[in-house]
Parts: C-alpha cells; structure tokens; sequence
C-alpha cells in the first residue's frame, strides 16, 4: 500500500515479484502434497512397517515404507530338500497344514519348479511356488506350516531306503566304482 501511494516502482515491482514466486512455491507445496499421498495398488494386509515411526520424516525415492501381502490371493512358498526336487513338477497336488491352523487341510497345485536352490543353515532346499485351490478366510500371510506333495506311489521299502541308495550311488561315483 505504501508502494501504491508513494508511486514507488521500483518497490511495487519487487513486491509483485515477491507475491509471484511466493504464489509459486504454494502450487509446487500443494502439487507434492497432492503427489505424496501413498495407495498401494491393491487391497491387502501390512507385513511390516510402522507409520508411527515415518511420521514427521523425511522421505526418499525408493524407499521401502511398508511391504503389503493381497488380502484375496494367497501364494505359497514349498521349500523343497535338494535331494527331494527331482520327484517335484509342475501341477501336482499338494495337501498343506499350518502351525497355527493343524485341524484344516487345504489343497494347493504347484506352480512351477525353479532352477535356483536357496541355502539354509540346516541344507539347500528350492522354492518351490504353489497357490491354493480355495481361498480360507483363516489364513494369515507369514503363516508357516507342512505339506505333503503327492508325487507318486512306490513301495515301502523303496521310500525307506531311497536315501541309503542315492547315498551309496554317490559314494560309489565318487571314488570311480560307477560312472
């Protein structure tokens, strides 16, 4: 007002600037706040995570902020002992049970069988992917538990000493009795 009423140019035009760049930084705040609102593309169940501990702070691209399991399709994930993943293939059907649930069984199908081991402290077992045929309301993601493959029938005396025989065919390799 002062600018107005002394006609002084020169401070009315830095005050028009002034109002310009400030006008300016309030849509670039509003377009980030706009932009900083975080949807997951799906429905789902947070693994982890706390939005309690990310409040107030300062956030950078590619940041993990929460990891989120689909709350209606579930994956599993069979860890399958090196020398069992040769009777493992695609489409077989497994029976599961989870540690937290031991009174239901579910059937699931295996997806795909993986060329990549993964080493445990107790062996190297595949990951094998399967997905369940129905969708249970009790199931939890994280949940661990035991499934039985169906992968064909043998003999009892075949399972039992299947072990002892592979072992014994490599021993018998390895020292150049068989080839």
């Amino acid at each position: 007002d002062l600018a107005l009423a002394t006609r002084d140019r020169v401070s009315l035009g830095r005050l028009r600037a002034d109002t310009a760049r400030i006008a300016a930084e309030q849509a670039l705040v509003q377009s980030r706040l706009d932009r900083a609102e975080l949807r997951a593309p799906f429905d789902g169940v947070v693994l982890s995570g706390d939005f309690s501990q990310k409040l107030g702070s300062a956030v950078s691209q590619g940041d993990t902020l929460f990891t989120i399991a689909a709350s209606n399709e579930y994956r599993l994930v069979l860890d399958i002992k090196e020398q069992d993943v040769g009777l493992v293939k695609a489409g077989q059907v497994a029976d599961v049970r989870m540690s937290a649930l031991p009174n239901q069984t579910w059937k699931a199908s295996i997806e795909a069988v993986l060329p990549v081991a993964t080493s445990t402290a107790k062996a190297n077992v595949f990951r094998i992917p399967a997905k369940l045929t129905e969708l249970p309301e009790t199931l939890l993601p994280g949940m661990e538990g035991v499934a039985k493959i169906h992968a064909g029938s043998h003999s009892v005396a075949w399972v039992y000493t299947r072990s002892l025989r592979e072992k014994m065919k490599l021993l018998a390799w390895r020292m150049g009795v068989i080839r």
